[in-house]
């Protein structure tokens, strides 16, 4: 089942001057059981604006209230360190260390970023809402909706160009391009149900790479990244597939002993256009010391 549908309606002059919960009734026929349970969550929204269900509308705002079901992800809060670059009441923006699971899971309900941003949002009824996804050996930057509304207006900016993904990496070997587009189509591994490859009946892929630095020493290249589509594992399956796989990656590379369970991938950009006041968004965080040490070093 869908965890939430959104109603939305532009206000004509039929309904100026009417209660916000009279409208969503009269005009988009929602229920008195669906209203209230919107209520509880303050799912109103004028023109982005959260509002109560007595609000008055005019003529040409954006009506719309998010019906969102009752469910448990499980999520327990963790007082664990957090760092938090950005925050407001519609979105987090959040540096994920690593190895740190996003999500928990049956075999590992607790460690995980859910658990952190639980405890430090505080809520009694607390949905996790990532918009980005990161695997656990990634580090970087991560956005966090706080309603279903701004994760449903975030989600359909993620793959444009209102939403900038942009990532280093350092890879095995010395690439002889200083830039380039690896447009290839990932699907799952034949009888392996965790890895990707490129395979011609896979989704669609687009990666964009840029040289930074060639270090001759290590036989290693840092590079940046750009994603144009979000297919699991991405970065990493196409690297692997030009033959330069992201350094410490045990599932498409080999470990590295000095990277502690993570690997040299880490989510350095975001740039994002605000779901409700419009103001572009353009965060940072550099490339880890761990993976910094290897630079230079073997």
């Amino acid at each position: 089942m869908t965890p939430r549908r959104v109603f939305s309606l532009t206000v004509t002059k039929e309904w100026e001057g009417r209660r916000v919960d009279e409208v969503l009734r009269a005009a988009l026929g929602m229920s008195a059981r669906q209203i209230r349970a919107v209520k509880r969550r303050r799912g109103f929204f004028l023109d982005g604006v959260c509002v109560y269900a007595n609000a008055v509308v005019r003529q040409g705002q954006r009506l719309e209230a998010v019906d969102e079901n009752d469910y448990d992800q499980g999520i327990a809060p963790e007082e664990e360190p957090l760092t938090v670059v950005y925050e407001d009441e519609h979105l987090l923006v959040v540096d994920k260390p690593a190895p740190l699971a996003t999500l928990p899971t049956a075999e590992k309900p607790r460690g995980t970023l859910a658990g952190r941003v639980a405890a430090h949002v505080g809520e009694e009824r607390f949905i996790f809402r990532p918009v980005n996804r990161l695997d656990r050996g990634t580090s970087g930057l991560m956005v966090v909706a706080r309603h279903a509304l701004a994760q449903k207006r975030l989600m359909e900016a993620l793959h444009t160009e209102s939403f900038l993904r942009e990532y280093l990496a350092l890879c095995q070997g010395v690439m002889e391009e200083d830039a380039g587009c690896i447009d290839a189509p990932i699907g799952r591994a034949p009888g392996d149900g965790v890895r990707r490859c490129v395979r011609e009946d896979g989704k669609p892929s687009r990666t964009d790479y840029a040289v930074l630095t060639r270090f001759f020493q290590t036989n290693r290249t840092l590079l940046s990244l750009r994603l144009h589509t979000g297919r699991t594992h991405q970065i990493r399956v196409h690297l692997m597939h030009i033959g330069h796989p992201v350094v410490g990656d045990p599932l498409y590379g080999q470990m590295h002993p000095d990277l502690q369970d993570r690997f040299a991938l880490h989510a350095a950009r975001l740039r994002l256009v605000h779901p409700f006041t419009g103001e572009t968004l353009d965060f940072s965080s550099p490339m880890p010391q761990q993976v910094r040490a290897l630079y230079a070093a073997p």
